[in-house]
């Protein structure tokens, strides 16, 4: 059955009644309409006509029919085909806290292609912007801002003082310090409002969100789907194809494919939140022994770095200029390679052999790249690279403008730093504006775990209104950690005039975008980890797995644990006691399961371990690309396209050459920045 979106979803969208929860049946949306699209239409697109909003309520308790009920919002963007395929994309948006809603015009962009012959239905979570947001407003959580700004400020500085806690210091000094930042952040008034607002807190969680899943496919009436999700909208796309195995009698559409994509799954252990660094230094001298010319050149370059670092540990490097290089300043910059500077990771097998005979050309040619924030040769990337940074010097919107179009063009993929920018040029009229856009896409689309650390800079500059100067609004751009992005909102403020500067800061404090940081992934993020997870996060389990790691020197930040572990009890979520992780995923549905090589959320790691459950899956690792690497390039997005189009044909691969950097040899002239 085929069908015209426009005119047969007025068909499929008839309230229904309650109903409990059964394994026939399963979850039915207690009523459902069509409604003007609450994030307004983009540009391009006509509202009723090439997308459609509505909403369902179900249970905030499903196993409470006549309970409280929430509102699920959700929006269909129709295929350009006169006569599209009749099994639509659901997209699973990333979080837990994002907005897919909210982030249209960027999705609008990445779907063009699958959008030619498949509607894409996309839509906010439980608990999320659209469908009955759970936010905390400051005045609940913490009373008088300014007041509790001016304080941060004062314990901020306390925390600074004392320094990290290292490994040697174990489990306790992690789990002290957080709770001691739990307590002051007042997160526990969170639940305290919550629950004041007749709001139960333990419902949101995955497989509530995944019921409500099914009862938005029931609404839609289309008989069959195909799945997308990105970061934790893995975890819910995952469990629904759990609990179409769990349900095998249930009356159910069929799921023909599933794309996942920056995994991360039930039984992933959350201690890797602490490994993901150590994995992606690693990776790059994985690849290099994996690539014929550079393992010959560099023969067991991964062992010779992890020896390097032990050795420089013990004692430390005196360098030709005189410079002292320990194993934590070999890590740092190693940090910066992976997270900011991927122009040099084709650079790193060469400045550790070098470095292993104590010469230093290539280590101090990509720490100049580092301070220069520089990139290095572009013939060694990739072609899908970008080639040109913009040349941004004046204030006029229309001279950024110009060479935002520029690069743009040059860009020639799909990715999503070309879609933001193609995006800001559409939808703003003045430097500031496309400032906030442009940051506003980017915490949304490519750093969602950026928004927290954000947040509470911002919140430094709240209490400190002398310090919302250019140089402020720079120091906030190294947040940034995709170099594209970074280097164009470098250029807006280099060009503002001092007027638009306090204009950004204006915005970038106002309720409307400070809200969102705060409210939206703090403590909603909490809450649903919290929800799913607790009962398999515990801070001194954890540290026994990061004493045993193979390369210690490489672990820097171990906070992530702890840090969960006192969210969940200051919020009242807490586990009673430690329980070991969920089976994995076991599903014959057709999935691809993608990975970016430097994703700095979920590592490669997570989907090798869905790899090890799922039974008609393939798995695609990404060289160069990060968190979300289905939208990032021309070559993902085909791929993505071509398996949802033919999920039980192999795919052409050949377009991943085109992601593969060539590692530099030690005949290969080094660039001069001084140029």
């Amino acid at each position: 059955m085929r069908y015209i979106g426009a005119f047969l979803l007025s068909l499929w969208l008839l309230a229904i009644g309650a109903t409990q929860v059964n394994a026939q049946a399963g979850p039915e949306a207690v009523s459902s309409k069509i409604v003007p699209c609450p994030m307004g239409t983009p540009i391009g697109e006509i509202e009723g006509e090439t997308i459609l909003c509505g909403q369902i309520q179900v249970p905030e308790d499903w196993s409470q029919p006549d309970g409280r009920l929430i509102t699920i919002t959700y929006a269909r963007l129709v295929a350009k085909a006169a006569v599209p395929f009749d099994d639509p994309v659901i997209y699973f948006e990333g979080g837990p806290g994002g907005t897919a809603l909210g982030s249209m015009l960027s999705y609008i962009v990445a779907y063009e292609r699958l959008r030619e012959d498949r509607d894409v239905i996309l839509w906010d979570q439980r608990g999320t912007r659209y469908s009955s947001q759970l936010y905390c407003p400051d005045d609940a959580r913490v009373g008088d801002l300014a007041a509790y700004t001016a304080a941060m400020m004062e314990f901020a500085g306390q925390i600074v003082a004392q320094g990290n806690p290292s490994l040697e210091d174990g489990p306790q000094a992690f789990l002290d310090r957080q709770r001691a930042i739990q307590e002051f952040d007042q997160t526990a008034n969170c639940r305290t409002y919550f629950d004041q607002q007749g709001i139960d807190v333990t419902q949101y969680n995955t497989a509530n969100t995944v019921l409500d899943t099914l009862a938005l496919m029931k609404v839609l009436g289309a008989p069959a789907y195909n799945l997308h999700a990105i970061s934790y909208g893995t975890t819910v796309a995952l469990s629904l194809m759990q609990y179409y195995t769990d349900h095998p009698e249930a009356d159910l559409p069929p799921i023909r494919s599933a794309v996942v994509d920056g995994v991360y799954p039930l039984n992933y252990d959350y201690t890797d939140e602490g490994l993901i660094l150590a994995y992606n230094i690693l990776r790059v001298f994985d690849d290099c022994e994996a690539d014929e010319a550079c393992a010959a050149t560099y023969p067991n370059i991964r062992q010779r770095l992890v020896d390097l670092l032990a050795r420089l540990e013990a004692e430390p490097l005196t360098l030709a200029d005189g410079e002292v290089l320990g194993s934590s300043d070999l890590r740092d910059l190693l940090t910066a390679s992976i997270i900011i500077f991927h122009s040099s990771l084709p650079y790193l097998p060469r400045m550790i052999d070098e470095l292993e005979r104590g010469e230093n050309a290539t280590y101090s040619l990509i720490v100049s790249a580092v301070l220069a924030a520089r990139s290095l040769n572009p013939s060694v990337l990739s072609d899908e690279e970008p080639v040109s940074e913009l040349g941004v010097g004046v204030p006029e919107l229309t001279s950024i403008a110009i060479s935002l179009r520029e690069t743009a063009s040059q860009l020639e993929m799909v990715g999503l730093e070309a879609s933001l920018i193609r995006e800001a040029l559409e939808n703003t009229q003045s430097a500031p504006e496309m400032y906030l856009f442009m940051l506003d896409r980017y915490l949304k689309l490519l750093d969602i775990s950026a928004a927290t650390n954000l947040g509470s800079v911002l919140e430094g500059f709240i209490a400190a209104p002398d310090e919302q100067t250019r140089a402020g609004l720079l120091s906030l751009n190294s947040y940034i950690g995709t170099p594209v992005i970074k280097r164009q909102m470098d250029r807006l403020v280099e060009g503002m005039t001092d007027k638009e500067v306090g204009q950004v800061f204006a915005g970038l404090i106002s309720r409307e975008f400070f809200g969102q940081l705060t409210g939206l992934h703090m403590p909603f993020l909490f809450i649903v980890n919290c929800n799913d997870r607790a009962s398999s996060i515990d801070t001194e389990v954890s540290f026994e797995q990061y004493r045993s790691f193979a390369v210690p020197q490489l672990l820097d930040d171990l906070s992530s644990v702890a840090t969960m572990q006192a969210s969940c009890e200051a919020l009242g979520l807490a586990a009673s006691e430690y329980a070991s992780l969920p089976p994995g995923v076991v599903s014959d549905i057709p999935t691809l399961v993608v990975n970016g090589a430097l994703d700095m959320a979920t590592p490669a790691e997570s989907g090798a371990l869905v790899m090890e459950t799922l039974t008609n899956a393939k798995m695609l690792t990404f060289p160069g690309l990060t968190h979300g690497a289905t939208i990032q390039s021309r070559c993902s997005t085909d791929l993505t396209y071509n398996f949802i189009m033919y999920p039980d044909r192999p795919l052409n691969l050949s377009c991943l050459e085109s992601l593969h950097r060539p590692f530099v040899s030690p005949d290969d002239p080094l660039p001069d920045l001084s140029e």
